[in-house]
Formats: structure tokens, C-alpha cells, sequence
């Protein structure tokens, strides 16, 4: 089952805003709402050409988008600086994102880093947020674990999920700050309450690992499910484990195979090798090795060595492929470059350098 679950990055997501002093605005916000976006731009244009912050905020957000327009990075960056500069929170931090993506202008994590301090300034918990992982990475600041706890506590305590989760991910962890398991179990659930992907995940791998709380397979498996439905696939595949080894759950191949391939179509290198073992196997569903040959190429293509190793197998076997030593060989030497001891005690027996 993968725990590779990590603090997490900026979320390059642009924030639309739904408060100004103009009554037409409301107009184009019920449009964008609604979906209308030629609407909205064409309500919200004359008053953000009129010096409406908020007006030029959604502008920027639609550009950015491509909703109602065509999407236009330097239009986008246009009237995120326009309201920027009107002391606009979400545009000055929409503005750091397109800073700190290149969207319409140079990559400039010192410029990124700027509007963030200035929306943070203001409360604006999606700036605290990034500023805490501009501390955290160091970019476009010297690198300080404590700046980076600090804003990240400010933004989860405003109940921002991504940071609730980033939180808690470091309490869990002691990553740069005094281990506490439980305080950070409860960051984490708080953020897996807003029905946050990547914190259900990590709740799930807690309550399978008996982190901060008694061991619950069952539990584990409830908030991988819930994580899995919303399409995330490491939830998938951590699913289809479950289901795999009867992990809180009665084994049942059929329902491991469906998450497996669920996670595996999103390119998800161990789901693809299981998913592959399992028409290898005839598991859950009809053997068939030239399916399973497919899915290990695609992890094996991914640079995962268990898929390398697995595709060498195949071609050495002759199953689902024409038999090949080279090409098996070949494959096994990737897997073993990369450090995989299988691979390279493959290769020894067949009395191959690895």
C-alpha cells in the first residue's frame, strides 16, 4: 500500500471574488455562478475599465481561465495588477501565483513572494498559506521552517484545508518542528472534514498505521474510499490494496481490480503493476497476458523499476510478448540501476552483469 504522501505545494488556483461597492456587480457574479461566463465578462468590463477592484480581479480570473474569453495570460496579468495595486487581497495573491508559475511574465519568486506578504497583510488565508510554502522551500526567501509553520498555522486557523493538512502533515512528522502526532492527527482530520483528498488520504494511512490512534484497517479504509471517489489515485490505489489483502475488508479481487485500474488510467505506476499482476493472475478478472504486458511497459515507461522489472520477466517468459533475453535482460538492468535488489538478483542468476 503507497504512503507516499508529502507536505504540499502551492495550489496554483485562481480565487474569484464576490463582493464589490458597484450594484451592477452583482449581476455578473449570479452570471459566473451560473456558468454564463460571456455574461459576466461582458458585466464585470466597464466596471473594472471604471476602477473596480473587484471587477478587475474577476477580469483577471476569467483571462486566466479562458472562461467567456480566450485564455490571455498578459490579459490575466493586467487586471490582477490593476486591483493588486487597489490594495485587492485576491488579486494581489492571484498575482504572486502567476509570479511564481510564469504565467504572463517571468518566473519571480521575490515579485511572487511580495504579493503575498501584501494579501497575507490583510487576513487572506490562501497568501498565508503560500507563504508558508515560500518559506518552507525557500524560494524567493531564505529557507525557515519556523516562517513556514507560523503562516501555514495562520491560514489553517482560519480553516484553510490545504494548510490544515500541511499542518498536520508537519506535526505528524516532527518535519522542522517539535513532534506532536496528536495535534497533528487532529489538523489533518479537520482538513479531511472539507472533504480534502489528500488529507483523507493521509488520515487513512494514519488509522492503518495506528499513528496518533489505535490501528483501524476499516477506518483506513472508509477515508480512502471517500478520498477515492473524488478521483484522487493514490486514494484509488491504496483502495484497491485494501480490497487486494482484505485490509478491513473481506478480499474481494473484482473491487481491488476496479480501484487499480481507476488509479492506474491516471498513470499511477504502482497501480499499473498491480493492476498487470492481476491479469497476469486471472485475479478479478479474465487472465489475460498481453493486458498485463501492457500495464507493466506503462509503468515501465514511467521510470518505476518494479514495472521495469516486470516487463523484463514477460519478454525472458515469452508471455504476452514474443520471448526476447536481450530486450528481457535489458529491462531488468533499468530496474537494477535503480537500485531494485529483485532486478539485480534476477540478473545474477541468469549469470548477467547487473
Amino acid at each position: 500500500m503507497s504512503m507516499a504522501i508529502r507536505f504540499r505545494g502551492l495550489v496554483c488556483l485562481f480565487t474569484i471574488v464576490s463582493v464589490s461597492a458597484y450594484a451592477d456587480f452583482s449581476e455578473g457574479r449570479a452570471a459566473l455562478k451560473r456558468g454564463d461566463y460571456a455574461t459576466a465578462i461582458a458585466e464585470f468590463r466597464p466596471l473594472a475599465e471604471a476602477g473596480d477592484p473587484a471587477s478587475q480581479a474577476n477580469m483577471g480570473f476569467l483571462y486566466s481561465e479562458g472562461l467567456g474569453v480566450t485564455k490571455d495570460s498578459m490579459e490575466a496579468l493586467k487586471w490582477n495588477r490593476r486591483a493588486a495595486e487597489q490594495n485587492h487581497p485576491i488579486a494581489q495573491h492571484n498575482l504572486g501565483l502567476m509570479y511564481a508559475a510564469g504565467e504572463g511574465v517571468n518566473v519571480d519568486n521575490v515579485e511572487a513572494l511580495n504579493w503575498f506578504q501584501k494579501a497575507a497583510s490583510h487576513g487572506y488565508s490562501p497568501a498565508q498559506y503560500s507563504l508558508g510554502v515560500m518559506f518552507r522551500e525557500g524560494r524567493g526567501v531564505a529557507k525557515s521552517i519556523t516562517e513556514s509553520q507560523r503562516w501555514t498555522r495562520k491560514a489553517a486557523e482560519q480553516g484553510h484545508a490545504a494548510a490544515q493538512y500541511n499542518l498536520g502533515f508537519m506535526l505528524v512528522n516532527g518535519d522542522g518542528v517539535p513532534h506532536n502526532i496528536a495535534e497533528g492527527m487532529t489538523w489533518v482530520q479537520k482538513a479531511a472534514e472539507q472533504n480534502d483528498a489528500i488529507a483523507q488520504t493521509y488520515l487513512g494511512v494514519m488509522y492503518a498505521q495506528g499513528l496518533g490512534t489505535a490501528k483501524n484497517k476499516l477506518e483506513a479504509l472508509r477515508w480512502y474510499l471517500k478520498a477515492a471517489q473524488s478521483g484522487y489515485a493514490l486514494a484509488q490505489y491504496n483502495a484497491g490494496s485494501a480490497y487486494r489483502v482484505g485490509s478491513g475488508i473481506e478480499i474481494d479481487d473484482h473491487e481491488a481490480a476496479r480501484w487499480y485500474q481507476k488509479a492506474a488510467d491516471q498513470g499511477h505506476s504502482e497501480a499499473q503493476n498491480d493492476l498487470g499482476t492481476m491479469y497476469e493472475l486471472g485475479l478479478g478478472m479474465t487472465q489475460d497476458f498481453a493486458e498485463a504486458v501492457k500495464w507493466f511497459r506503462k509503468s515501465a515507461n514511467a521510470g518505476n523499476s518494479r514495472g521495469q522489472m516486470l516487463l523484463g520477466c514477460k519478454y525472458l517468459e515469452g508471455r504476452g510478448v514474443p520471448k526476447d533475453k536481450a530486450e528481457g535482460i535489458n529491462w531488468l538492468r533499468k530496474a537494477s540501476d535503480q537500485g531494485l535488489a529483485l532486478a539485480r538478483q534476477a540478473l545474477e542468476e541468469l549469470h548477467e552483469k547487473p
